[in-house]
């Protein structure tokens, strides 16, 4: 695993060409010193070079690169118009870049952390000290969106699931790991949780918490099938607290253990059991008092 550099600031170069060795480079920008070392102590662990600094216009320079994973964004004490003008200034410069808004889960910040998400923020993560490692969750989740092949995954389920079923697993394969719950899933998609449910169910998928596990389990699948990596490998590459709940995962929805899957063909036999359990007739939703002139998402 690389040693991260130590910060940079405004007053050195940021460069994140040189770097583009490492497949993972993040730039951070914070209002302080002390943020940008809150940012590179809660990141200290992952493969991956940060590009620190606190001046915008170097920010803004540096993640034009084409080998920057993310962007992430400490959003402080900023104006709420500041914060909308700068993640309008993101989207010009880097359309396709995945960008992180990260700020304190105090109620005062609320209406800013509203206005960062609707100006064009991918993700906004909320620190608090119950959830510590909220931004490195969020970190990891975008590393995962730049290296999942997912049309690749998805060429396996060609005309043999809805539309609308493909179109969720195409948005969510890149952010799935083990560690990721179905509220987080979900918000990652800017949906509440009880939405995403009702689009599966149109979408004739299966409900919410099993569509995360086979979302995890097709990752798995490639995995098993385009690379040798060892199941351990594989379990911390998922994020899984260890091999014995990767395998754990794999008996429970497939009665098969990760090595017979690999021998068998570990994505065909995935794609298989999700079609067959996507075939399987759907009660029909109960409504209760809303009109069905109103979408569900309202």
């Amino acid at each position: 695993m690389p040693l991260l550099p130590r910060p940079r600031y405004h007053n050195e170069a940021m460069n994140a060409s040189s770097f583009a060795a490492n497949r993972r480079v993040i730039v951070a920008l914070a209002p302080d010193r002390s943020v940008l070392e809150h940012v590179q102590l809660t990141l200290r662990d992952e493969p991956c070079t940060l590009l620190l600094t606190h001046d915008r216009g170097q920010f803004l320079t540096a993640i034009i690169d084409s080998c920057v994973t993310c962007a992430v964004v400490a959003l402080g004490d900023a104006a709420t118009a500041e914060v909308t003008q700068l993640a309008r200034c993101v989207r010009v410069r880097a359309p396709c870049l995945w960008t992180i808004g990260f700020g304190s889960a105090h109620q005062s910040l609320m209406p800013m952390l509203i206005a960062a998400t609707r100006a064009g923020f991918d993700e906004v993560v909320l620190h608090s000290a119950r959830e510590p490692y909220a931004l490195r969750a969020a970190v990891r989740r975008a590393c995962c969106r730049s290296e999942v092949p997912v049309d690749d995954l998805l060429r396996e389920f060609a005309n043999r699931l809805t539309g609308a079923l493909l179109v969720l697993l195409r948005r969510c394969l890149p952010l799935v790991t083990a560690q990721t719950t179905v509220t987080q899933l979900a918000a990652a998609l800017r949906l509440h949780r009880n939405t995403l449910g009702n689009r599966l169910a149109r979408a004739r998928g299966p409900n919410s918490e099993r569509f995360r596990a086979w979302c995890l389990l097709i990752r798995l699948g490639h995995l098993l099938d385009d690379t040798s990596w060892p199941i351990e490998r594989i379990a911390l590459h998922l994020d899984f607290t260890s091999a014995s709940a990767l395998s754990h995962l794999v008996t429970r929805y497939l009665e098969l253990t990760p090595t017979t899957l690999r021998s068998s063909g570990a994505l065909p036999t995935i794609a298989d059991r999700l079609v067959s359990e996507c075939k399987s007739p759907i009660a029909p939703r109960r409504r209760t008092f809303v009109p069905d002139a109103l979408p569900d998402d309202a």
